[in-house]
């Protein structure tokens, strides 16, 4: 059985949560019951949708959230990485808008 709400994989959507409450400081054990409790939630959404154990009036709602909560996640760790990935390329230099224009700055140590 494909465990996916509306069109997400389960299993992508349990790491993307686990990972960002690990960026809040969960650590350890924890991070392992989280994903437990969330892999069991997710999976019996997934299932209770497709064999039609949830009311169809339930699906579109839930389908909705899952994929505002994974498409919030992707996006927010896509911008999270690129300004990581530009601080480090720029090394010891800073970026300073001044009127519009960007300026490189040598930055202080």
């Amino acid at each position: 059985m494909d465990f996916a709400i509306g069109g997400v994989a389960v299993v992508a959507l349990v790491v993307g949560i686990v990972e960002a409450a690990k960026r809040f400081g969960l650590k350890g054990k924890a991070c392992e019951g989280v994903a437990l409790a969330l892999g069991m939630v997710f999976v019996a959404l997934a299932y209770g949708m497709a064999e039609g154990l949830i009311p169809a009036v339930a699906t579109p709602y839930i389908t909705w959230a899952v994929v505002a909560i994974f498409g919030g996640l992707a996006i927010g760790f896509a911008a999270t990485g690129h300004y990581d990935l530009l601080k480090r390329l720029l090394g010891p230099f800073d970026l300073v808008e001044l009127e519009g224009e960007v300026e490189v700055v040598e930055g202080e140590e």
